[in-house]
């Protein structure tokens, strides 16, 4: 499974998105985290970087957990 976090300026959320699902979407980091956490998996690790083609922030990978 691949999943990686953004966020959307435009919206002002993050978006979870996980392998080609919809992204699931998130007023703050915290429940983002807080929803990781109840499915087992972690953060991922990296910084954000903005990426002008979705216009928004963007983890600078995504990683693969199985």
């Amino acid at each position: 499974m691949k999943y990686a976090v953004s966020y959307n300026i435009e919206q002002s959320a993050f978006e979870l998105r996980v392998d080609d699902h919809a992204p699931i979407v998130f007023t703050n980091h915290f429940q983002v985290i807080e929803y990781l956490e109840q499915a087992g998996l972690s953060e991922p690790d990296g910084d954000y970087v903005y990426d002008p083609v979705e216009k928004g922030f963007t983890f600078s990978e995504a990683y693969a957990l199985d």
